[in-house]
């Protein structure tokens, strides 16, 4: 089975593995000039081996789909400003990233005591 990569191109971002455990993720997202966008939570969704137009598309892991923002993925962003100094720009960075470490862990958290469930 497919997992998902340390590193992902999707919708004109870069996506890199920060954290993950067996159901959730946290991913850095960014941009062209490799500025940090935002950090993405979200629950590893399983697909399915399928085929498509006589293509055979392996079972595996897979990122979130927009429609699932919200819902089982969370996008934290950081808010960047070109006026801010660096320590600013690091103190939202950071910000943002524990923003992402705390849903991280509170879902991982609900998930473990049973108050999610397999599709949340």
């Amino acid at each position: 089975m497919k997992v998902l990569k340390e590193h992902e191109r999707k919708n004109g971002y870069d996506y890199y593995l920060v954290e993950r455990n067996e159901n959730y993720a946290v991913y850095k997202q960014t941009d062209e000039t490799n500025d940090i966008y935002a950090f993405e939570v979200f629950k590893i969704k399983n697909r399915k081996e399928t085929e498509i137009k006589g293509r055979k598309i392996e079972a595996g892991e897979v990122f979130p789909g927009n429609e699932e923002f919200g819902k089982t993925a969370w996008s934290i962003p950081v808010f960047s400003c070109n006026f801010l100094s660096e320590n600013e720009q690091k103190i939202r960075i950071n910000n943002a990233l524990d923003k992402a470490y705390k849903k991280f862990e509170e879902l991982t958290l609900n998930y473990e005591n049973g108050k999610l469930s397999e599709t949340e």
